[in-house]
């Protein structure tokens, strides 16, 4: 037991001197715990020191000062959930200072024994570094006596131990800042790219549907010239085979476009085909990947429906940043040699796989360790795909139930392969049927009925204008201009169909301005959108009870709603809000914000 005894002035001058120059070591970013053992050492006349930092289970060697090295090793990791048999798990666990005269006796037997023997370590006294019932790691001295570790050099070590529980937290809550800001940065560049897919997928969206109804009027077109022909000449045939190739070229880039928008789109876990999902991310990446002089390849064995449950967008993502990693590791193949990225669809039962293998350098054999993944997710940015969501791949794999293999392909180099597990079999919902409704027949004579289109989209409107026979179209442009001519109206139109976006407001703003003046044309507005609805409008378009359509829109559908003189919410075939939702919170405003400006 050590004895008090009276501090000499000396000695508190000392410690005071300590205590002042440690604080002047805690506003320096890095080596606090080095420089605390080091002045505490010296102060204190110890022959040596260990500064400890502790998780949950364990304190980890994160400082020292004249440790023996082959007592590092056996000191370097302290498991806290086992019995203790080192001074510094006993203080951990008690969280109070602690002095061991002979501390040696408790380590009888252990490798550690000999090598602070050696070092006159037999007297050794401890703290704890700790923050109420948390402990964040423990100081610890070693010399020959107890006699350095009086009550006054407890006093002083308790204190300096104080001084860093709030030197570690400070650390702590800094790293913490640190991740969040990275965090926010990765969450900020993931919804620009959301953001950016919805706005070309939305402007895609207006042109590829007139020209959908392009292609329609054209084959309609073919057909009667067909039938009022006694002899068919065989551009005919030409022309329907070029309508062919063009109507399937039109739904892949309808697909494309779907997809895009899913980028900014939040969904709910659902059972999904993780094999289709592969082959529209190969079908979105193939133009890019070929471009870069690197074949792609998907192979399919004959396997019923790879299900899985997910998170669409989320998945798809996830399989489009592989195989650009696939394809950029490909570029650096052997001069003569074929680049190769190969797609798998595999199942073997309970799981569902998709490989990813490519020729080329790519991760290899050699790599194939522990930290394999971070290595290829976490890698410099020369090693990474050009797109910012790879670095949370392996995360979407594992919020999936899932994990990421990675091996040596037999082209030569890297084997990725995504597992997840297989979901049980759902049978798919029955698609909506549509039944067109042939127009009524009309006396002849007999003015054709009005209908009003309020859209500054011109190839909408021609295309909208060619494909309608049964009424009379009248198109504006504007808000204001379609106030003028809803005045000037003697009858009724039986439709108005009013673009949500116009160049001089929102189409919730002409409803509103209708209700009050001409309630019985109010309740015949459709409303159309090819995009994202501001928050407030949205909740606008909810309340009226008034159908929102998205672009583009068959020309099938439009003659529908005409026929039956304003589209009741649900009543049709045609895709609303309400069966396919958007984001309610648009592209140019925040829920609870004004009214954005167009």
């Amino acid at each position: 037991m050590v004895m008090a005894r009276a501090p000499t002035a000396k000695t508190l001058v000392a410690h005071r001197q300590a205590l002042v120059t440690l604080a002047d070591h805690l506003v320096q970013e890095s080596g606090v715990l080095t420089n605390a053992v080091e002045l505490l050492c010296k102060v204190l006349h110890a022959g040596g020191g260990i500064a400890y930092r502790a998780d949950a289970s364990r304190l980890v060697l994160a400082a020292e000062h004249a440790l023996p090295r082959q007592g590092r090793a056996w000191l370097a990791q302290l498991p806290l959930d086992v019995e203790p048999w080192f001074i510094a798990q006993r203080v951990a666990r008690k969280r109070r200072r602690r002095v061991e005269g002979d501390a040696l006796a408790s380590l009888a037997g252990r490798p550690v024994h000999a090598a602070l023997a050696q070092s006159g370590w037999r007297a050794m006294a401890a703290a704890p570094i700790a923050v109420g019932r948390e402990c964040l790691g423990v100081l610890v001295l070693g010399a020959a006596t107890e006699a350095p570790f009086d009550e006054d050099a407890m006093l002083l070590l308790g204190a300096a131990c104080s001084m860093l529980a709030l030197a570690l937290v400070r650390e702590r809550e800094q790293e913490r800042a640190r991740e969040q800001r990275l965090q926010d940065a990765r969450t900020a560049q993931l919804a620009t790219v959301g953001l950016l897919a919805s706005t070309v997928a939305c402007d895609l969206a207006a042109p590829l549907g007139a020209l959908e109804m392009g292609l329609e009027d054209q084959q309609g077109l073919v057909r009667r010239l067909r039938a009022q022909l006694e002899v068919e000449p065989p551009e005919l045939a030409e022309l329907d085979a070029l309508a062919g190739d063009v109507a399937a070229a039109l739904r892949r880039a309808q697909g494309i476009t779907s997809r895009l928008l899913a980028f900014s789109r939040e969904s709910e876990p659902e059972t999904l085909d993780f094999g289709r999902v592969a082959e529209a991310s190969v079908e979105l990446v193939r133009g890019h990947v070929e471009a870069r002089g690197v074949g792609l390849e998907l192979v399919r064995s004959e396997l019923r429906e790879l299900q899985v449950v997910g998170r669409e967008e989320n998945l798809h993502m996830l399989i489009v940043q592989l195989l650009l990693y696939a394809a950029q590791q490909c570029e650096g193949a052997a001069s003569g040699e074929r680049a190769l990225v190969r797609v798998l669809l595999q199942s073997d039962g309970d799981r569902h796989i998709v490989a990813i293998e490519q020729s080329g350098p790519g991760a290899g054999a050699e790599r194939l360790s522990p930290t394999a993944f971070d290595a290829v997710f976490g890698g410099r940015p020369a090693q990474q795909s050009p797109a910012a969501a790879l670095a949370i791949a392996k995360h979407t794999v594992l919020a999936h139930g899932g994990h990421i293999e990675l091996g040596t392909s037999v082209l030569g180099g890297a084997l990725i392969r995504v597992v997840l597990p297989a979901a049980a079999v759902v049978a798919p919902a029955r698609e909506r049927q549509r039944t067109p409704r042939p127009p009524a027949a009309r006396p002849a004579g007999q003015p054709l009925p009005t209908a009003l289109l309020v859209d500054d989209d011109d190839l909408f409107v021609s295309t909208v204008r060619r494909g309608i026979k049964t009424h009379r179209l009248i198109a504006v442009r504007t808000i204001a201009e379609a106030r003028s001519q809803i005045e000037e109206m003697a009858i009724a139109p039986d439709v108005v169909f009013c673009e949500v976006a116009l160049p001089d407001g929102y189409g919730d703003e002409l409803h509103a301005w209708v209700a009050e003046r001409r309630p019985r044309i109010a309740g015949r507005f459709v409303f159309l959108t090819g995009g994202i609805v501001p928050t407030e409008t949205a909740e606008y378009l909810i309340v009226s009870g008034r159908p929102t359509l998205l672009k583009p829109l068959p020309i099938e559908d439009i003659a529908q709603i005409l026929e039956a003189g304003g589209l009741a919410p649900g009543a049709s075939g045609a895709p609303t809000l309400t069966d396919r939702p958007t984001r309610r919170s648009g592209l140019d405003g925040e829920p609870g914000s004004d009214r954005p400006k167009r």
